[in-house]
C-alpha cells in the first residue's frame, strides 16, 4: 500500500511504513522541511479513537542519552550541529503520523484525555521509563493534525497502564474526549 505523509512518499509494509524507494536506490539527499499532514476533517460526534504504535518506544532514559549527545562535529572538515534527540522526535512524530492515517483517526475540535496502555516485551524496564516517550506521542498527535495544540485547553489529562506481549510490543492510545 503506498500513500503520502506531509509531502514524502511512503510505503507500508504489514504494519511498518517505510519511505518509497526512487528507482531502487533510497534518496540520497536529506528530506526537504515537511509540509504539515492533512488530517480528516474533525466529526461533530465526540468519541472515543483508538489507534495502535508498533514496537517498543524509546524510554526516557534513551531520551535523556540522545538529548546529552547534541552538540557540533566536524564532518569531512566542516563543523555540523547534530542533535539525535531531534532526530528520534522527527522520526516518532512520523511513525505517529503513519499510525493514525492507518486507522483512520480524525482530528478533533474538543478536549482530550489521553490513555495510553504501554504493552512491553518483557518486564525489563521500569514503568516510568517507558512511559518516557510519552511527549513524542503527544507531539506526534500535533504533528499529524489531529490536535490543534497539545496545551492545557486540548489536553486535559492522562492515564497509564501497562502489560506484557512477546510477540505484539507497542502502545494503544485513546483519546476520550472531554467536554466542559
Amino acid at each position: 500500500m503506498r500513500g503520502r505523509i506531509r509531502g514524502r512518499s511512503i510505503q507500508l509494509k504489514g504494519r511498518y511504513a517505510v519511505p518509497a524507494k526512487h528507482h531502487g536506490k533510497p534518496a540520497s539527499r536529506p528530506a526537504k522541511r515537511l509540509e504539515r499532514l492533512e488530517a480528516p476533517p474533525a466529526e461533530r460526534a465526540a468519541v472515543a479513537q483508538t489507534f495502535f504504535l508498533d514496537g517498543p518506544c524509546p524510554g526516557e532514559n534513551e531520551l535523556l542519552a540522545a538529548a546529552r549527545k547534541a552538540g557540533w562535529r566536524r564532518r569531512g572538515g566542516e563543523r555540523i550541529f547534530v542533535d539525535p534527540y531531534n532526530e528520534m522526535k522527527k522520526h516518532w512524530s512520523e511513525a505517529v503520523a503513519v499510525a493514525l492515517w492507518t486507522a483512520g483517526t480524525r482530528a478533533v475540535d474538543y478536549p482530550v484525555h489521553v490513555h495510553f496502555r504501554w504493552i512491553e516485551r518483557n518486564r525489563r524496564r521500569d514503568k516510568d521509563n517507558v512511559a518516557g516517550a510519552k511527549k513524542l506521542i503527544i507531539d506526534g498527535l500535533r504533528y499529524a493534525g489531529i490536535l490543534a495544540n497539545d496545551g492545557w485547553e486540548h489536553v486535559v489529562g492522562f492515564s497509564d497502564d501497562f502489560a506484557v506481549d512477546k510477540e505484539r510490543p507497542g502502545v494503544e492510545i485513546t483519546l476520550h474526549p472531554r467536554r466542559f
